[in-house]
């Protein structure tokens, strides 16, 4: 965020595309700093927004501005950095707070508020069912 360069048929076109491959996921902002922002569902937002619109422009403007409440009323699902986990976060309390929050995902941050990764429920619940199914079997 902050940075002069954005236009709203870039950003179309640049989440268009790439929400038709595999391996984007996820659209991730960072503060002017180049710490973690927020990130939010791409496949979710290309939905919402099949076409060239106005939230493009929108959003070009809140990324150019660095105006983090018009990011935030045009992107109603956008998980921010307070709502990350960190490293050291628990299974149980990330999937607490992911089943209090609504959310499948949640990112996980580093002291530094560098992005690591993300935490999706259906791991996590995954890895406590095995964990379960473990003990059981002894």
């Amino acid at each position: 965020m902050g940075y002069r360069g954005y236009d709203a048929q870039a950003i179309y076109q640049y989440i268009r595309e790439l929400t038709d491959k595999p391996f984007l996921k996820y659209l991730v902002f960072y503060n002017d700093n180049g710490s973690f922002y927020a990130i939010t569902s791409a496949a979710k937002f290309i939905k919402r927004n099949p076409t060239l619109n106005r939230t493009y422009h929108q959003l070009a403007q809140a990324l150019i501005s660095n105006d983090k409440s018009l990011l935030e009323s045009i992107i109603p699902d956008l998980i921010t950095a307070k709502e990350s986990l960190t490293v050291t976060t628990s299974r149980s309390d990330a999937l607490r707070r992911m089943l209090d929050n609504h959310v499948d995902v949640l990112p996980v941050l580093d002291k530094n508020e560098q992005l690591q990764g993300v935490v999706s429920k259906a791991s996590i619940t995954g890895s406590l069912l095995l964990e379960i199914a473990s003990k059981v079997e002894k």
